[in-house]
């Protein structure tokens, strides 16, 4: 995709302002400078800030811990991948990690139980941003004055200059509080996919307003809620079945240290609804304990026909979770299952 200077530039300066970020702050977590975060937020927006960047090679949990404890790191950036990994390292109490202050978690969903979590045992001034490729990465962050239900609950407001709507499927902007597809205009937005014109088009509207394929509402103070991505939509029975609603209820169970959902084909339903869960180490849980603690807040329909455990979810370069990759693999298995 084409991005401009201006567009890497204004995202980087208004992303690191929402922190606070200044030339007394040591920065760590740039894990992929190739990644749009990395370049803009991590690379550009710490040289903007005056501050220092701390660099890992190949990230490492033990590793990490480590330079963030020697180089009294105080603002820490990542994926979940990243808090989890940091998390889970059986020498993390081990450390001092006094000196963070405050960090960023983007690129991919995150429960609010995790949330909570990372900001007790980690990092305290941990904020949540929505971050896209297409909008030169971030579109919305937390802030630090926010009431603390929209910093556990909500991925903040738009930067300054961002302008963010909910819209219908045929594209007509929805009124307050409407579960719609989420639309980006500003100067972070992306002049459009290299040449590729058609793609472009589909994605741009006619008022300039990218239209970014995940799920969505604002509430009545201006903060953005995500639901999930509309092309992992699961359908089953006729019912429509949102990931992360699921994920975030797994995250929440002591055993669960990741989690993903996503749908497998299934001849009377269409699609189930299948749950990939990382147990933390040496907890001990049953596929039905999952599924039972799924319907104490979620309606039946929702809840796992299938819990698959895996020792790590498949994760691109940057932390993320490869969905799709994931789905054939447990299409796979449940076909094998069968024959």
């Amino acid at each position: 995709m084409a991005l401009t200077h201006r567009n890497l530039l204004h995202t980087a300066a208004q992303t690191v302002e929402a922190i606070g970020l200044g030339p007394d702050d040591v920065v760590f977590g740039v894990t992929t400078i190739f990644h749009v975060f990395g370049l803009g937020p991590g690379l550009l927006g710490t040289m903007m800030a005056g501050a220092s960047l701390v660099l890992q090679e190949q990230f490492d949990p033990a590793g990490a811990l480590e330079l963030i404890e020697r180089h009294r790191v105080t603002v820490h950036y990542g994926v979940p991948t990243v808090f989890i990994q940091e998390l889970r390292e059986p020498g993390l109490r081990r450390h001092d990690l006094s000196s963070l202050r405050a960090g960023i978690v983007a690129g991919a969903p995150i429960g609010d139980e995790l949330v909570r979590r990372i900001r007790k045992e980690l990092c305290p001034g941990l904020q949540v941003a929505y971050s896209l490729t297409e909008t030169a990465s971030t579109v919305s962050i937390t802030r630090a004055d926010d009431p603390m239900e929209k910093q556990i609950f909500t991925v903040g407001r738009p930067l300054p200059g961002t302008e963010v709507r909910i819209v219908d499927v045929d594209g007509t902007p929805l009124p307050v509080e409407s579960l719609g597809e989420i639309a980006v205009r500003g100067p972070g937005v992306m002049r459009g996919y290299y040449r590729q014109p058609g793609e472009t088009s589909q994605v741009i509207d006619r008022e300039g307003f990218f239209l970014t394929g995940d799920l969505g509402m604002i509430d009545d103070e201006g903060y953005i809620h995500i639901v999930g991505r509309r092309k992992e939509l699961i359908i089953r029975g006729g019912f429509n079945v949102y990931p992360r609603e699921v994920e975030d209820r797994l995250q929440a169970h002591p055993a669960v240290l990741d989690v993903a959902v996503v749908g497998v084909p299934d001849e009377v339903l269409g699609e189930a609804v299948c749950a990939c869960v990382v147990p933390v180490e040496g907890a001990i849980v049953t596929g039905e304990e999952l599924k039972e603690w799924c319907r104490g807040a979620l309606a039946e329909y929702k809840v796992p026909d299938k819990v698959r455990f895996l020792d790590a979810l498949p994760l691109t370069g940057s932390g993320k979770v490869r969905r799709v990759e994931l789905a054939r693999m447990m299409s796979a298995a449940e076909s094998s299952r069968r024959t």
